[in-house]
């Protein structure tokens, strides 16, 4: 895996132009990677993504994450081959297995075999990227006799894992460009995290020399160490209940979250911040005071993230989001 340290930016907003111009600012800045999310249901993360494309010129443009069964892996393909027409070869696909809440409780689509659903995702989005006729008969999805009309501006695309568990980063090593680890942050278990990165790749006889081994941050900076725990609990505690009906990932004995809390929070209508402890603060978010900020982020990067993707939390709310991502830059980058 590569030892250079890549930051990326990442902005959830119900406003599209918000993005954009975050986007703007962070190249500027420069970061490496901005990364736009798909949740449900806020601005589609396309669209976003390519007028982003149209008003920079250097930055990497991440899609943080796509699940497999909103949208059929030939559409995906089909949506990222135009992104990466008009960035000139600046997107980055990030797939992830999706929200269970999301896509079987509120859509009414089956969440069957998602490692195996991102797998075949995978597969397909390759073959066609390098011009391949699809002739795809899997377990989750069928596609054949179709071809690229696009004209793909390269024949390989660099493919993100979204994964927390140990079969999706085996499967990142085996077969993708990278990974964004999810709310987890102790050097442990980045180390474990790349230790199955590792295998997988072994498995498959890959070189991860370039791998990207990516982390999503959610980061509230500030000498104030209660205000800026305050400031990420709402991050925390949303991204904690949306994994709620997905009790097995690891993500819930990391932060220290006892079985009674994870089947509460899997039964609310919405987070439930009083659950969220101060401890699972600590362990999941970048908190606190500048130099303490620095000291997790480098604990993460020693332990082998080579890709840190900050998520930012406004502390004191007067300022601007600008103000705050400049505040950052200048005592993380």
């Amino acid at each position: 895996m590569t030892k250079a340290v890549e930051f990326g930016l990442i902005h959830e907003t119900t406003r599209a132009g918000d993005s954009v111009r975050h986007a703007i600012l962070a190249e500027k800045l420069g970061f490496s990677s901005y990364w736009v999310p798909e949740d449900y249901a806020f601005p589609g993360a396309f669209s976003i993504c390519s007028a982003i494309a149209c008003q920079t010129k250097r930055i990497k443009i991440g899609i943080g994450v796509l699940n497999p069964y909103t949208r059929h892996p030939v559409l995906t393909a089909m949506e990222f081959a135009a992104l990466d027409q008009l960035s000139q070869g600046r997107g980055i696909l990030g797939i992830g297995a999706g929200v269970k809440l999301w896509i079987e409780d509120q859509l009414g689509i089956r969440y069957t075999r998602p490692v195996t659903a991102m797998r075949e995702m995978i597969s397909i989005s390759r073959a066609m990227f390098r011009g391949e006729e699809l002739m795809h008969a899997g377990r989750v999805f069928h596609a054949s006799g179709l071809r690229f009309s696009a004209e793909p501006v390269r024949a390989e695309i660099p493919i993100h894992l979204g994964a927390t568990g140990q079969r999706s980063l085996e499967l990142a090593g085996e077969a993708a460009d990278g990974v964004m680890l999810n709310c987890m942050l102790s050097p442990e278990f980045v180390r474990s995290a790349v230790q199955h990165v590792r295998n997988g790749a072994a498995r498959a006889g890959r070189d991860l020399q370039k791998f990207a081994m990516g982390a999503l941050l959610f980061t509230a900076m500030s000498d104030d160490e209660a205000k800026a725990r305050e400031a990420a609990r709402p991050f925390v505690a949303w991204g904690v209940w949306l994994f709620a009906r997905q009790p097995y990932l690891p993500i819930f004995a990391e932060a220290g979250i006892s079985t009674e809390n994870v089947e509460r929070l899997s039964k609310s209508s919405r987070p439930l911040r009083e659950l969220i402890s101060d401890e699972a603060i600590s362990r999941i978010a970048v908190v606190g005071s500048p130099s303490h900020c620095r000291e997790i982020v480098a604990g993460i990067v020693e332990a082998g993230i080579t890709h840190p993707v900050l998520a930012i939390a406004r502390i004191n709310g007067p300022e601007t989001e600008a103000g705050v991502v400049k505040e950052l830059v200048s005592h993380l980058l």
